[in-house]
């Protein structure tokens, strides 16, 4: 299966930085004063503290959520284009008013934007089944539209992810709001369609 496949080759390649990194998440996991281990990496190369590991349930990739020094702000690093880790004895503090619950709200899975986007998506009967039995997004409301199918709404603030969540339905999903994503989807229709006429 290609999915397999993938999913081996990903763990192969993050076996090293993950072992770096999980030695500092259960440092700071393991102490009620909520220090932990700043962990260096070249990436590009900034100094980064860690702050949060998660495994989005639509992905197959870590990602490390951390303070990144130079910017002086927030960001999220997939693990995997980390580049030899490791962990300094310099010392820091979680913010215990940190919530990943409550920073990524909003998001459609880890891309954390400033906008605010009413997301709306029809299915067609052949993916209405798989829309409805799922939950995708805390603020999804589900739709019934004739035909078995579906409308599904999100509130979301950033677009990127649901671009390629979108695409990945193909011919059984239409944007029908916001207009930016539906324009995106449509120069990326063009390309392809392009692409395989030639």
């Amino acid at each position: 299966m290609e999915k397999s496949r993938l999913i081996k080759q990903i763990v192969a390649s993050l076996s090293q930085s993950l072992g770096v990194l999980e030695k500092a998440a259960r440092a700071s996991h393991a102490e009620a004063t909520h220090e932990s281990s700043k962990a260096e990496s070249k990436y590009p190369a900034d100094r980064i503290e860690l702050m949060k590991r998660i495994r989005p349930p639509t992905m197959d990739v870590s990602y490390l959520f951390a303070f990144d020094v130079k910017r002086e702000a927030m960001r999220t690093f997939a693990l995997v284009r980390l580049k030899s880790p490791e962990i300094t004895t310099e010392r820091f503090t979680i913010p215990k008013k940190f919530n990943l619950n409550e920073y990524l709200k909003g998001s459609f899975n880890v891309f954390k934007g400033a906008d605010d986007y009413e997301v709306v998506i029809e299915f067609d009967s052949w993916a209405a089944d798989l829309i409805r039995g799922r939950k995708w997004h805390t603020s999804q409301e589900v739709m019934e539209l004739p035909g078995r199918q579906v409308r599904l709404r999100l509130r979301l603030n950033s677009i990127e992810e649901a671009e390629r969540w979108a695409l990945s339905w193909g011919k059984h999903a239409m944007v029908i709001r916001p207009q930016a994503l539906a324009d995106r989807l449509r120069e990326t229709a063009k390309v392809l369609l392009a692409r395989y006429q030639s």
